[in-house]
């Protein structure tokens, strides 16, 4: 029994667990062809040192809890403590975030380090897993946005409809040149959020990217990449491992100067990357307080 799900074990035996824990396939009413999906999600950041980046991270995670009503767990990648971040954030469940010390020394190393999920083994355990930039605020509850993630054959990000991949060296135009590809038309995508279904089925492309971002810099110099993993990553994608941008499109949207006047569109997530760097803070609590104060408003109706 599954909830209000009877499912018959004799016309089930054998039972397929080659893609277990993640995946399970069953037969109800004996012979109807279903599938049992693990709904186990995390979220996981990286946030190094400065000031800047550290109010961006706490808005974040206040926003994920308070707006997008979020109960799974956390990771943060970071060079803070664990008190320290509950603190910030007092409406985080101290046993729901789990803080890993590890420090960049450039900002190769701080852009690269959402691949250190690649060696955090209790990260294997689940489904989805979705790293998010800290400069993300969520605008409602997503719910429906963790469980496309879960389901999905292929990783995930949101589009970048102004980056081709052929000429914009942001989402790895370089590359591709290089390589002798010719991307034509297609757009690449913003790796500030990328949804991985289960690290054990895509570990091979994560660290395919991460080896590339390694061997290219190495070979070409620390700063041969810059913007790093999104030029390693859409390179990855369009050679290797196509990353699905349709159902995190529908979810993110870019966040302006302006969103800290209006709430805009309910889309899930607003990626505030296209504000200036000194600016996000301010222009990110601001929307936060609309969105408090909206849902505030909205409950009391």
């Amino acid at each position: 029994m599954l909830g209000d799900i009877r499912i018959p074990i004799s016309y089930n035996l054998p039972f397929d667990t080659t893609k277990s824990p993640f995946r399970f396939p069953i037969l109800l009413d004996g012979w109807r062809i279903d599938e049992l999906y693990l709904f186990k999600p995390l979220i996981y950041y990286v946030a190094f040192g400065d000031v800047n980046v550290l109010a961006q991270l706490y808005l974040s995670i206040e926003s994920l809890l308070r707006v997008g009503k979020f109960a799974g767990d956390i990771i943060v990648y970071t060079d803070r403590d664990h008190a320290t971040i509950c603190k910030e954030v007092p409406c985080v469940i101290p046993n729901n975030i789990r803080v890993v010390d590890i420090r960049a020394h450039d900002w190769v190393g701080y852009v690269a380090g959402k691949y250190c999920i690649l060696d955090d083994q209790k990260a294997y355990d689940y489904q989805p897993v979705i790293y998010m930039d800290p400069d993300i605020i969520y605008n409602k509850n997503f719910q429906e946005f963790l469980i496309e993630s879960a389901v999905s054959d292929r990783m995930g990000a949101p589009i970048e409809h102004a980056s081709q991949l052929a000429t914009a060296v942001s989402v790895g135009a370089e590359l591709l040149q290089l390589d002798n590809e010719q991307p034509r038309f297609a757009c690449g995508f913003n790796a500030g959020t990328l949804c991985i279904p289960n690290l054990p089925a895509h570990r091979q492309s994560l660290e395919l990217i991460r080896r590339v971002i390694q061997n290219f810099t190495n070979i070409r110099g620390r700063g041969a990449l810059g913007w790093v993993d999104q030029e390693a990553a859409n390179y990855v994608s369009y050679k290797f491992a196509f990353v699905n941008t349709n159902y995190v499109s529908q979810c993110v949207r870019y966040g302006f100067e302006n969103d800290a006047e209006e709430l805009g569109a309910l889309s899930g997530l607003v990626h505030f990357w296209p504000v200036a760097r000194a600016n996000r803070p301010s222009t990110m609590k601001t929307y936060l307080d609309l969105l408090l104060r909206h849902y505030e408003q909205a409950a009391q109706r």
